[in-house]
């Protein structure tokens, strides 16, 4: 028996020391491409228990034996197996170019993007910055179904608008919610401006998209609800980089190029422009009973205004002639850098960034400067308590030269430029601006002359304290303050036709906002089966803002522009004020997950906003959504066809608070008012500031149902959304009868539609080491329809565009955006057809000259009905276009081989068609007025029965009908290649102290296929308004942009 333990000891020894012998230590790092340490990384022995993860140099160490597999995996990288031969293993991981974006950023929290149950779009740093754009907006352009950026106009650092699933509002803008590192952001934008200039900056334009680590766009309400009031218009969640743990890493990025303009507009040279006139007054003989030209002034040769002085052949302009677009265009500069640093040990991570933008526009005087810095800080102050820090400040400089306004003699420099007579001189003999036309202004005076400078400051700060109190519960307490002050400083020249005498303001805008969020978060999982998590928050905001404004005109001369307003001799303008709102917020969601394949989202909001009256301070935005993972169905895994399928269906409610913040109350006006021969000053009831105490909210209903579907190991995934919204109780103002001593007052009434179709397609048609290929390709369609504008109100007008164009009006029943004209059928080619046609009956000698001008369509009388109307009057406008699209897409292809990548993105807008101004300036009364016109329209005109069915004669005569047609109505539909780009990866030695650089060309806007004929389909000259998109006012023209891009990090 004692023998029997002794050997019993002595084998168990000998199988203990064999076991130990059999197994070793196995010591390593994992690194990424650039060589840099993977931290984090995950390490297992394939088929067993042990595992262990790599320190912040990226090292391990783990027990295994022999022949073992060691098993590395980390988000966003490709897993990595390897066979254990030696006691030494060294792992370079590659980026899973696939699964890299499987987390992304929701309203308050963050969710895998399996895990969603609602519409999200994401776009991460690397595809925002593919064209080095200076806005997110541009960098997001044409990328996202369902979302159109539309630039305001060209100009450097001007606006933009954002619309995500059509207009939800006739009043309340299109813009969605902006949160920046979970802070909401106010947009508001820069000062007015005086002389009818539309220019308008891009508040966003103070983040540099170099800071941008990803984008979320929150779009159906299941998603968006969770913001409650302000989140109908959808919602754009920015996350910034943030630094992560390791050694220090510096990265430069420079970015220097040139823009020109895309085209010009061909106009009549001084010669043809003499030719025109000549035959506009021989016409007006010809037509015009009432006209004597040749034989009162005997007229041989050409003069402007139709006397005997200065009278010179058409000849003498082949050689004078002013080409004033050539002028005022050059080529601008652009220069952007930025300077980086991020790193950080175990307990604290840290990214400072400062940048800098020089960009020089393409009309002379204007530019855009952007001079900002950032500082993000993580931590952990003890195992349970973490903190954040946040803060960006940021200082620009816009000057704008007057683009984008009104028809007539204060247009500005484009419509100065096409309109202004190419026979005038630019200067008088004395060197002076010459100032010859009596109706525009020299385009070189809004070039050298006026001033319209916009300057920005802004900071956004934000911090907080997170809590971890138990086993997957945190609490989180954020403080977020946002401070701006944008003033604009604007000279018009007594040149000017805006002015005669200059004019001068001085605009400023302060605004503060405080943020409070205190947010409780709950996560479990239950064996494997059930995942809850669950959010609930409390949350305030308090937002002040003052203003001032100066205006006063009549100046001695311009040499001090604004900068001695104390010696003008008017004052017409001075007005200050300021106002504060709150709002107070309580919110909760929960999504539960039951094995990972049925998932269900409740979320809710409760918002209080001082802005309504007493009766409706408080409103209630739920939202309920549930998703179904069938791919994780055994049934439908043995099918062995689906990677991914998910099906999605979603209903929620969002608000609007569109209205200012006084809006609901009483508001009254300081007024003059005559007492025993003199004026006193007193405050009564503006006409338009009754109050409502029943005003309420805008609220949108909105379902959305989506499939998700995955091919190949999601080598191909198709995402489709459908989604139909109703927005009720529109903020409207209500006009109201005179006899009431009140024009208007805010009320809720009317009902707006959309519904819309999205269409996103992800590919890697090839995926290998050395070469792949990526492509990306979404389309989206929308279609709104006004439901109702109001008990017993069948139409509603809006706002003029221009000098005598009214082209929108709401309709109900019919489309938001529908154009109104008059319709032009012809050209009467003889007297008999203007007999014929009934209008002019009662005038011979109009009939007379009504041969060779526009035949209208007469709505109210279309058959020539004698018994019937034979008046033209605004209700024989008929719907001739919209201002929306049918669809737009996107398309963007990267191939990368080996180093070198290459990458296009092609845009496209379908079926939209523009209003364009530009064109009705130039050539509504051709030979009326004494504007130059397009040389494809005087190569075009009539001249004779049977020349030209589609323009009419020129004349010079007061007999013309000028009527706003469809002839201004133009197809906007364009397809664009957006921009290429072409890089180059530098390999760097091991131990250099550059880790990696890269190269890379840059184009942006190569060419445009399109019929309209304006300098640029991409405009929209009154930003957000949704009731009047797609107008074209001589905006700022779009450029052609190069730039070489030199990136490295250190």
């Amino acid at each position: 028996m004692y023998m029997k333990k002794i050997f019993s000891v002595i084998f168990f020894i000998c199988f203990f020391i064999q076991l130990i012998n059999a197994q070793i230590r196995i010591d390593g790092k994992v690194v990424d491409e650039e060589g840099l340490a993977v931290i984090g990384a995950t390490i297992k022995v394939k088929g067993k228990t042990q595992g262990t993860v790599t320190d912040i140099n990226g090292t391990f160490s783990i027990s295994a034996n022999k022949g073992d597999v060691l098993a590395f995996s980390y988000i966003g990288m490709q897993s990595v197996e390897k066979k254990i031969e030696t006691n030494t293993m060294n792992v370079v991981m590659i980026p899973d170019i696939i699964n890299i974006e499987e987390l992304v950023v929701i309203g308050y929290g963050v969710a895998r993007k399996s895990d969603l149950t609602g519409s999200v779009s994401s776009l991460k740093s690397d595809d925002l910055m593919r064209s080095s754009p200076l806005s997110l907006q541009q960098g997001v352009l044409g990328k996202v179904a369902g979302v159109i950026a539309q630039q305001i106009d060209g100009a450097p650092g001007s606006g933009m608008s954002f619309q995500i699933r059509g207009a939800n509002s006739f009043s309340g803008g299109t813009e969605p919610l902006y949160v920046i590192d979970d802070i909401p952001f106010d947009t508001g934008g820069a000062p007015g401006s005086i002389g009818g200039d539309l220019s308008a900056t891009n508040p966003l334009s103070m983040i540099n998209p170099s800071d941008i680590e990803s984008i979320e766009i929150l779009k159906d309400a299941s998603a968006t609800a969770i913001y409650g009031s302000r989140g109908a218009n959808g919602v754009v969640l920015i996350r910034t980089k943030q630094g992560i743990r390791g050694k220090t890493k510096i990265e430069v990025n420079i970015n220097q190029g040139w823009s020109t303009p895309t085209n010009a507009i061909d106009v009549l040279p001084a010669n043809i422009y003499a030719k025109l006139y000549n035959e506009a007054r021989m016409n007006a003989d010809l037509y015009d009973v009432d006209a004597g030209y040749i034989a009162g002034n005997n007229m041989k040769f050409f003069d402007v205004f139709g006397t005997k002085s200065d009278m010179r052949d058409p000849q003498y302009y082949e050689t004078n002639s002013s080409d004033w677009q050539k002028m005022i265009f050059q080529t601008g500069m652009l220069t952007d850098a930025t300077l980086s640093m991020s790193g950080g040990a175990d307990k604290v991570t840290y990214r400072i960034s400062a940048n800098h933008t020089n960009q020089n526009g393409i009309i002379k005087s204007s530019l855009f400067k952007r001079t900002g810095i950032r500082v993000n800080l993580q931590g952990q102050l003890t195992t349970n308590l973490s903190f954040g820090i946040n803060s960006n400040f940021t200082g620009s400089e816009n000057r704008f030269v007057k683009t984008g306004s009104d028809v007539g003699q204060a247009g500005g420099v484009i419509r100065s430029a096409l309109r202004y007579p190419p026979i005038y001189s630019v200067r008088t003999s004395d060197g002076e601006l010459a100032d010859e036309w009596y109706d525009a202004s020299n385009p070189l005076t809004y070039i050298l002359s006026q001033k319209n400078q916009v300057d920005d400051i802004k900071n956004i700060t934000s911090g907080y304290i997170e809590s971890n109190i138990l086993t997957g519960l945190t609490f989180r307490v954020r403080i977020g303050s946002e401070w701006g002050m944008s003033k604009r400083s604007q000279y018009l020249p007594a040149q000017t036709r805006e002015s005669r005498g200059g004019k001068a303001a001085y605009r400023d805008n302060i605004n503060s906002k405080l943020v409070n969020e205190n947010i409780l978060t709950y996560n479990r999982n239950i064996n494997k089966i059930h995942n809850f998590n669950v959010v609930t928050a409390a949350t305030w905001e308090i937002s002040n803002r003052t203003y001032r404004l100066n205006e006063v005109s009549g100046f001695i001369n311009d040499y001090l522009q604004d900068n001695a307003m104390q010696t003008a001799n008017e004052i017409p303008v001075i007005n200050n004020g300021r106002s504060k709102s709150t709002l107070a917020s309580f919110l909760g969601r929960v999504n539960y997950s039951l094995k990972n394949r049925y998932l269900f989202t409740i979320s809710g909001r409760a918002d209080g906003s001082s802005r309504f009256a007493k009766n409706n301070k408080w409103a209630y935005f739920p939202s309920a959504a549930f998703a179904w993972r069938a791919n994780e169905e055994d049934y439908i895994k043995s099918l062995d066809i689906f990677s991914n399928l998910k099906f999605r269906f979603s209903y929620g409610k969002t608000g609007n608070q569109a209205i200012s913040t006084y809006g609901s109350l009483t508001r009254m006006n300081a007024l003059k008012y005559p007492f025993e021969d003199q004026l006193y000053t007193g405050v009564a009831i503006s006409s338009d500031g009754l109050g409502n105490d029943n005003l309420t909210w805008e609220t949108t209903k909105q379902y959305n149902t989506g499939i998700d579907v995955g091919f190949f190991d999601n080598r191909l995934n198709l995402i489709v959304d459908v989604y139909r919204k109703n927005t009720y109780d529109l903020l409207q103002q209500q006009e109201l009868p005179l006899s009431l001593g009140y024009n208007r007052r805010w009320i809720n009434m009317g009902e707006l539609q959309n519904e819309g179709l999205e269409i996103t397609l992800n590919a890697y048609p090839i995926n290998r080491r050395e070469f792949s290929w990526q492509t990306d390709f979404n389309l989206s369609f929308n279609r709104n329809k006004i439901l109702s504008l109001g008990p017993g109100i069948p139409s509603q007008t809006i706002n003029r565009v221009a000098t005598d164009v009214e082209p929108f009006m709401l309709v109900a029943g019919q489309p938001l955006g529908d154009i109104y004209a008059y319709k032009i059928e012809g050209i009467y080619q003889s007297l008999e057809e203007v007999k014929a046609h009934g209008l002019y009956n009662n005038d011979e000698a109009l009939q007379k000259f009504m041969v060779g001008e526009y035949k209208y369509f007469n709505a109210s009388n279309p058959l020539n009905d004698p018994d019937k109307d034979f008046i033209l009057n605004t209700s024989d406008r008929v719907v001739v276009g919209n201002s929306n699209p049918d669809y737009v897409f996107g398309l963007t292809n990267t191939f990368v081989y080996k180093n070198l990548d290459f990458s296009f993105f092609v845009q496209g807008v379908v079926g939209n068609d523009i209003v364009n101004t530009t064109a009705w300036s130039m050539e509504n009364n051709i030979g009326g007025s004494s504007s130059n016109i397009r040389v494809k329209t005087y190569n075009n005109l009539w001249r004779g029965e049977g020349t030209s069915n589609t323009l009419p004669k020129v004349v010079e005569s007061k007999k013309r009908l000028v009527l706003f047609s469809d002839k201004y109505v133009e197809d906007g539909t364009y397809i664009r290649l957006k921009n290429i780009n072409l890089g180059y990866n530098f390999k760097m030695a091991p131990k250099s102290v550059i880790s990696t650089v890269r190269a890379s060309f840059i184009a942006t806007n190569i060419f445009t296929i399109t019929n309209y004929s304006g300098f640029d389909p991409e405009v929209n000259a009154f930003n957000t308004d949704p009731a009047r998109r797609g107008v074209d006012m001589g905006n700022y023209p779009a450029s052609r942009t190069y730039s070489f891009n030199l990136s490295a990090v250190f």
